[in-house]
């Protein structure tokens, strides 16, 4: 709670209001490798503000709910995007059936996990046999910026990991990564210029689409060290399971009550007007401006 806390303060703090070039970039780039089914239903992880479900919904995706961890986020989330479907709750428990999701979303936020393995187990367990995951986090480059005192995170959190370290971690999943990407100077620059002047030039180049470190890398070798040494990753990745398992978004009848359970033993939910209440283990979870607070 104390973690939650923090992350409520910055929030509040206006830390993340500021859309960002890097934002932009990342979200544009984490919607277009989705490429499902507009009627999938897919859950982001970890949405923020909300810019990303607003994003989702503009390319058309019908059935999405997105969840975060602080109720000061999905607040300015419901701003963004009134009628979307927002959930308080912590990626590393989350308040959802086993299987009901044909895609899953991350953007920057595995690293700020107090346990990655256990979000990602979790991640697994409610996408559904085959379902694609896109995932993306900020580069391993961002712990150098740290050792020469470039760079100094204000999150309660801030791990950054190395591609085999992902690989390991999605394996641990059952996760197989089948795309990945790396991209991205700008943070280096926009760190640099604030000391050395000149970087500033080199800064407006950096975000054009041409540049040489937006273009997707051609060689293995080549993704590797952009992935330790640029701004972002992506990681495309499939579900394994077994060969012809339905995905969620094919079953028709599929509705919110098909999809929530209480995040600490499963069980189905009977909900009220103040409140949703566990049949199985009698928890209750409050429902605070119209939002249902899983914490």
């Amino acid at each position: 709670m104390e973690t939650n806390t923090e992350w409520a303060r910055l929030v509040a703090s206006g830390f993340f209001a500021d859309y960002s070039y890097e934002a932009r970039r990342r979200y544009q780039k984490s919607a277009n490798a989705i490429d499902c089914n507009r009627t999938a239903w897919i859950v982001e992880v970890g949405c923020g503000t909300g810019r990303y479900h607003k994003l989702l919904k503009e390319m058309g995706y019908t059935n999405l709910i997105s969840c975060d961890l602080t109720l000061e986020h999905i607040w300015r989330a419901k701003e963004v995007d009134p009628h979307g479907l927002f959930v308080v709750a912590s990626g590393e428990r989350m308040p959802f059936r086993d299987g009901v999701f044909d895609c899953l979303v991350s953007n920057a936020a595995i690293e700020h996990f107090a346990n990655p393995a256990k979000g990602v187990s979790e991640f697994s367990r409610v996408t559904a046999n085959d379902a694609k995951l896109v995932i993306t986090s900020d580069c391993y480059s961002w712990r150098v910026l740290q050792l020469f005192n470039l760079y100094r995170s204000k999150m309660p959190i801030d791990r950054t990991m190395a591609y085999s370290q992902f690989r390991r971690l999605f394996r641990s999943g059952n996760l197989e990564i089948v795309d990945a990407d790396a991209w991205g100077v700008t943070h280096y620059l926009r760190q640099l210029s604030r000391r050395f002047a000149p970087f500033s030039k080199l800064l407006d180049g950096a975000m054009r689409d041409d540049h040489w470190s937006n273009l997707k890398p051609q060689s293995r070798f080549g993704l590797m060290a952009r992935m330790f040494l640029l701004d972002e990753n992506l990681f495309v990745l499939r579900k394994l399971g077994s060969e012809g398992a339905p995905l969620a978004g094919v079953r028709p009848e599929i509705a919110m009550r098909d999809i929530l359970a209480c995040p600490i033993c499963r069980g189905a939910l009977a909900q009220s007007s103040h409140s949703v209440e566990c049949l199985r283990c009698q928890k209750s979870y409050p429902v605070v401006d119209g939002i249902l607070n899983f914490l």
